[in-house]
């Protein structure tokens, strides 16, 4: 398997279990809180939701580009 097939097979890994967390995130399965040193917890799911369907589009640029 040469260097770019690894490659590909890894972002359609990585792409596979970012959807898993999308679900879990937007189904309310799973959230994502942070608290900063004397602040109270925030939740900050909404900016992961973001920043994950982000990276499955980056994703999904990658696998089109090289697929065909």
């Amino acid at each position: 398997m040469t260097g770019l097939e690894e490659f590909i097979e890894w972002c359609a890994t990585e792409r596979a279990e970012l959807r898993r967390q999308l679900e879990a995130y937007e189904s309310g399965e799973m959230n994502l809180r942070h608290r900063s040193v004397g602040a109270a917890w925030t939740d900050r799911t909404a900016q992961e939701i973001r920043r994950v369907k982000k990276n499955i589009a980056d994703l999904d640029a990658i696998l089109k580009r090289h697929r065909n």
